[in-house]
């Protein structure tokens, strides 16, 4: 049976997708991918591939409630799935650090039923949902399962007092974020219900970063949301069809010429040859093993947003930029550094047939900001600008894997729509967590959930010092994140975004003053 392991390997590694249909063997390669000898074995293999992938799904599922049929695909992992696989122990650390999630207030009647059924139309129509990550001999490969009667859990808290329910539904929540995943066991997508009241309920949808992203969260919503007015307004559904699966997506990145890494991966080197990790002063000293997570929230009001998108206007740029470089520039009068190191979370979607997409394609990139200390916030915007386009183009998924772990502790900046390249537009579309769907209104649901201690070696994990996710809303530019409670007081944190928004306001109003001016005014004021 090693030979046919062995196979196997070899079609994922050369970027290629094999999966058991109807007892039947099906391989989706690229031109040219497999050598003759390997097409020939093959065939002469395939009644014991069928018998080695449908034990591997049998042993691998362990989940009743997943709604899952034990019939796996197969397809190589991508650069940056390898990454995470690899740097999570394989599957044995996981929780709500990990997850791309949302918790939402359902209030009307709500059908749960169209619920259940819209759900399991996302889950069809995007492959990722139905992913498991298996190991074979010692490199990760992706098993992608058919769905069958896809189960809903819904709790009932009508027995308990309104005051309390709706707190209780917040501890299950919390707890529901914190329940780890297992990549090889799956599933890797979790969604919940708790009914408070008759025309109240919470709905909570989890999915792991190695097979989901910020990004996928917001296409997840939009076509759960479409499927189920479609349902309960009697139509058929009129969401468009997935033309590429994240598999695809796979298959296509390790068919590419290894030159591409390479090249990538030669820039990144020297790019921050030299460079020293980033850090905040701390207030408290920490052990290497244990990670305090605490959220945070921000905003910059109507005003100072307003002054933001108008510099952004004048300045033939995006407010993402803008506040980039805004982040910037409180990084570096905290640090008191000139040369330093910020990481930014960029999309990955470069190619327009994954715009609509779920996988794991969002990466951060490093952006190593050099300062000579006379320049006005215009320049800065300038440099960053130029620093990030640089590193956008530079991004093969995973290509962080090959840079210095050490410098994995700058702070870190997220906004889904940042472009692609100068005066290219945001093709990710703007979160939309609050909308009304038919007969319901869907509202965020309280995000203060408690973050639990993590024990993580440095070693596999790294993790932001303080993450900031930035996003343009009808109330103003604001932001979520979280910072390291085990090494900061809330107090300097609330300091530090303070400073964020002293320097919005000044250099908003003044952009071509020197940042040492705008500095000066900010500490006076």
């Amino acid at each position: 049976m090693d030979s046919v392991m062995n196979l196997i390997t070899q079609i994922n590694q050369a970027g290629a997708q094999i999966w058991v249909e109807e007892g039947q063997v099906h391989c989706r390669v690229p031109k040219g991918a497999l050598s003759s000898e390997q097409v020939s074995a093959l065939r002469q293999l395939k009644d014991e591939i069928v018998e080695v992938l449908t034990r591997v799904s049998d042993a691998k599922i362990t989940r009743s409630d997943s709604g899952v049929q034990k019939s796996p695909k197969v397809a190589p992992v991508t650069y940056l799935q390898e990454k995470v696989w690899r740097a999570l122990g394989k599957g044995e650390i996981s929780g709500a650090m990990f997850l791309a999630s949302v918790a939402l207030r359902l209030r009307g009647p709500l059908d749960i039923d169209a619920l259940r059924r819209s759900l399991a139309t996302v889950i069809r129509r995007h492959e990722a949902l139905r992913t498991r990550i298996v190991e074979f001999y010692g490199n990760p490969t992706q098993q992608i399962d058919e769905l069958g009667e896809y189960q809903l859990h819904v709790t009932n808290l009508d027995g308990v007092c309104f005051e309390n329910a709706e707190k209780v539904a917040r501890d299950a929540v919390s707890t529901f974020f914190g329940q780890p995943m297992h990549f090889a066991a799956g599933p890797l997508f979790c969604a919940r219900v708790w009914r408070l009241a008759v025309n109240d309920h919470v709905l909570a949808i989890a999915t792991h970063y190695i097979i989901s992203d910020g990004a996928s969260l917001v296409i997840l919503l939009d076509e759960l949301w479409a499927a189920y007015a479609d349902l309960v307004s009697g139509r058929p559904c009129s969401l468009a069809k997935v033309s590429q699966q994240y598999a695809d997506y796979a298959i296509w990145e390790r068919s590419r010429d290894p030159g591409w890494l390479e090249r990538n991966v030669e820039y990144w080197k020297a790019r921050l040859a030299r460079a020293t990790p980033t850090h905040l002063p701390k207030d408290f000293s920490s052990g290497t093993q244990r990670f305090r997570i605490e959220q945070l929230q921000m905003t910059f009001g109507e005003r100072v947003s307003n002054s933001i998108r108008s510099l952004a206007q004048s300045e033939r740029t995006v407010p993402a930029l803008v506040v980039l470089t805004l982040y910037a520039a409180v990084l570096s009068r905290w640090t008191n550094k000139r040369d330093f190191l910020l990481s930014s979370i960029v999309h990955g979607r470069n190619d327009s047939d994954y715009f609509n997409v779920i996988g794991c394609f969002a990466d951060a990139v490093f952006l190593r900001i050099e300062m000579t200390g006379g320049e006005t916030f215009i320049d800065l915007l300038e440099v960053v600008s130029k620093e990030f386009f640089a590193a956008v183009e530079h991004t093969a998924c995973g290509n962080m894997t090959y840079v210095e772990p050490a410098l994995h502790s700058a702070a870190e900046f997220n906004w889904l729509q940042l472009p692609w390249g100068p005066g290219e537009p945001a093709m990710i579309p703007v979160p939309q967590w609050e909308r009304s769907a038919p007969r319901i209104t869907v509202e965020s649901f309280p995000n203060d959930y408690d973050i639990p201690d993590y024990e993580i070696s440095s070693e596999k994990v790294t993790c932001s010092e303080i993450l900031l996710r930035f996003s343009d809303t009808a109330n103003g530019i604001c932001a979520n994140g979280e910072y390291r409670a085990d090494l900061f007081a809330a107090d300097t944190i609330q300091r530090f975004l303070n400073d964020l928004c002293a320097i919005a306001e000044c250099a908003t109003k003044w952009p071509r003053a020197s940042l040492r001016a705008i500095h000066t005014w900010t500490r006076s004021h």
